[in-house]
């Protein structure tokens, strides 16, 4: 048998920082000039939001429980899951199932009381706020985990970045790798870890898939972002290594990856690797 190994090509200190795609698609009630156009476009070019029947945006009709389940579910890059939630009110198998399933199991959502969920109810700001921070990691301002000096450090590593992020991208650029991965061939599973930048593959990962022969390996990506999900980037993959096998990938926030307490980060990466069926 040949050993299963992770390839982790990371670039430790950038992992966190995701830089945005810019992408439209109309909406029938969206003309472009209102003041959240932008968003809605940018979140349904990533996936996050899809609208509503009849190309709807529908910028001012109630926000369910159920669709905000749906959103944070996607921008995790909507891990596989498995189980069923505890509430009386979900239906399994409905568009939203796997969503409120990993909300619950993750801890995002407790549902409303009496086993329910509230699946149809309105999102009021107070959940909305709840969920969103739990979702980014239930942090406390002030806390051990973030300092001004820490802040100051990623803004100005972010900065020293971006123009060299935008050059690569701009020039379809090869950067070299510094070191090789000794005995490839021995390897038939490689994860792939990588950062969004520009909304795809920073250019480097480029470098990599074309170094090596994948034909016959099993490959599994994951990745950080700040929004953007997987951003297409799994469809890039198996397109680039055609003679691979690419597994569902996973995507996380670089804010919840880089948190060193997070409630639910575990239970998703776990989730998502017994949902790969691999054997050690």
């Amino acid at each position: 048998m040949k050993r299963i190994a992770s390839l982790l090509l990371s670039i430790v200190l950038m992992l966190g920082f995701t830089i945005p795609a810019m992408a439209a698609e109309s909406y029938a009630d969206v003309n472009g000039d209102e003041w959240f156009a932008a968003a809605a476009y940018a979140l349904r070019e990533r996936g996050i939001m899809n609208g509503v029947e009849g190309n709807r945006f529908a910028p001012n009709e109630t926000f369910t429980r159920a669709q905000l389940a749906t959103v944070l579910y996607r921008m995790a890059g909507s891990p596989v899951v498995t189980g069923e939630d505890s509430f009386s009110d979900t239906e399994p198998g409905a568009w939203y199932a796997d969503a409120v399933l990993w909300a619950s199991q993750t801890g995002v959502v407790n549902g409303i009381g009496n086993g329910l969920y509230g699946t149809n109810d309105p999102t009021t700001q107070e959940q909305l706020a709840v969920m969103l921070w739990r979702n980014a990691g239930s942090y406390v301002l002030g806390s051990e985990y973030a300092s001004e000096s820490g802040a100051e450090n990623d803004a100005s590593a972010y900065n020293d970045m971006l123009p060299i992020a935008t050059a690569e991208k701009n020039s379809n650029a090869r950067p070299a790798i510094k070191n090789a991965v000794e005995n490839f061939d021995e390897y038939d599973t490689v994860f792939i870890g990588y950062p969004i930048w520009w909304g795809d593959l920073p250019m480097i990962l480029h470098t990599f898939m074309e170094r090596y022969d994948f034909a016959g390996k099993t490959v599994i990506p994951f990745n950080t972002h700040e929004g953007s999900g997987q951003s297409g980037t799994q469809s890039a993959i198996a397109n680039k290594l055609s003679g691979a096998t690419v597994l569902q990938g996973l995507a996380m926030r670089g804010s919840t990856a880089q948190a060193l307490v997070c409630a639910g980060t575990d239970a998703t990466v776990k989730n998502w690797l017994d949902g790969l069926g691999l054997v050690k």
